[in-house]
């Protein structure tokens, strides 16, 4: 017998029944549409035998069926993979070298945890990042890495891609004592006469760090149209920094780099060039460098030390802890504190300046065990 289709309403949903013929014979088939507005999504199906199932084991499976379609289902939570690959190409291109540093951060994060759902990685999970990465680097580094993977997190809340971020509350990492080597000796001239047999641009790269507090990097990339030989200064790009007026600096430029300047050749757009006319790399530096140790064997010296050994002298001359800060181009002063230790009377005077009887004591009152007569004999 044929049964005619009828309507159910159901949990606010009309649900249209009819019957359809398959494989198995004729089953009661529904469909209806949520939301009810334009653009709902149509759901339909079958349920089962027009023999065996009446209008009230109909209704009932049919509200389970509509209570499942109102119940919003978990979304599936992104990987961390989805979140590199999202992060680069939205925000990599406000960064320094369009993120370059980043991306190596975030994929070396990636390989140590796994490419997990990013609701499964919690605090626990950076702690054993932390924990692997100690092993090889600095904790300043790892601080640093923590920094882009605490951003790369805080990005993917705002776009919706997680709602927690597991760097929040981890513990502070405690800095190794920062390392002040400067030159002592006669070790500078061991390295000048070392650097002096070649190749060609290695004296010049060693005489920018020590004599104007270049790193590495601002030495291979300084151009020919950052130098002023006018106005005897240098311009150098801080592409890191935060505020646009401290991306660019001027720094002057004594006459030993003056004199040097003058006399090389400009061959290209960068100072300084390989044997090859390319621009320098950081291998080049580092195998020269190494060279040099060696021939001189001068321990325990990095090249970045040539610019500690820049601002050492400029302390040790006198001239104050504020102007190391602006030549070395800090941020803030606490870097630069590290070489306040050189500075002749740098807290000597400052007791002195708080004494209040500014009257020398007399020669009697001065360390009376002294005197001959109240020694023991």
């Amino acid at each position: 017998m044929r049964k005619q289709p009828f309507s159910l309403k159901i949990l606010g949903v009309t649900v249209r029944v009819s019957q359809a013929k398959r494989d198995k014979g004729l089953l009661w088939a529904y469909h209806f549409q949520y939301p009810a507005q334009r653009g709902g999504k149509r759901y339909r199906g079958t349920i089962g035998s027009l023999a065996t199932h009446t209008k009230t084991m109909i209704s009932e499976i049919l509200h389970r069926k509509i209570k499942e379609v109102q119940t919003p289902q978990p979304q599936k939570s992104p990987r961390l993979s989805k979140l590199v690959e999202v992060f680069m190409n939205r925000h990599g291109y406000r960064l320094a070298k369009q993120g370059k540093r980043e991306y190596q951060v975030l994929n070396q994060f990636l390989e140590i945890i796994s490419d997990k759902p990013l609701n499964q990685i919690g605090m626990g999970t950076i702690d054993d990042y932390i924990s692997v990465r100690l092993k090889t680097v600095q904790p300043s580094t790892v601080k640093r890495e923590i920094t882009v993977i605490k951003s790369a997190f805080y990005k993917a809340i705002k776009w919706g891609m997680t709602t927690s971020n597991p760097t929040t509350d981890l513990d502070s990492l405690d800095d190794a004592p920062p390392r002040v080597r400067y030159l002592v000796g006669d070790e500078w001239i061991k390295i000048k006469d070392a650097a002096k047999q070649g190749p060609s641009w290695l004296y010049p790269a060693c005489l920018l760090a020590r004599e104007s507090g270049l790193r590495k990097g601002e030495v291979r990339n300084l151009l020919w149209s950052d130098v002023d030989l006018s106005l005897n200064q240098l311009r150098i790009y801080n592409g890191k920094a935060k505020k646009p007026d401290d991306r660019v600096k001027f720094i002057p430029i004594n006459r030993v780099v003056q004199d040097m300047l003058w006399k090389l050749p400009r061959e290209g757009k960068f100072v300084l060039l390989s044997e090859s006319k390319t621009a320098l790399d950081g291998a080049n530096i580092g195998r020269a460098w190494r060279k040099i140790l060696k021939e001189t064997g001068i321990e325990d010296l990095k090249y970045h030390d040539l610019r500690h050994d820049y601002a050492s002298r400029i302390v040790m001359a006198g001239k104050g802890i504020e102007a190391a800060q602006l030549l070395l181009r800090h941020s803030n002063l606490r870097m630069t504190l590290r070489y306040a230790h050189l500075a002749p009377g740098y807290l000597r005077d400052a007791v002195e300046a708080i004494a209040d009887d500014a009257t020398p004591p007399s020669e009697a009152t001065v360390a009376p065990w002294l005197h001959s007569e109240n020694r023991k004999t």
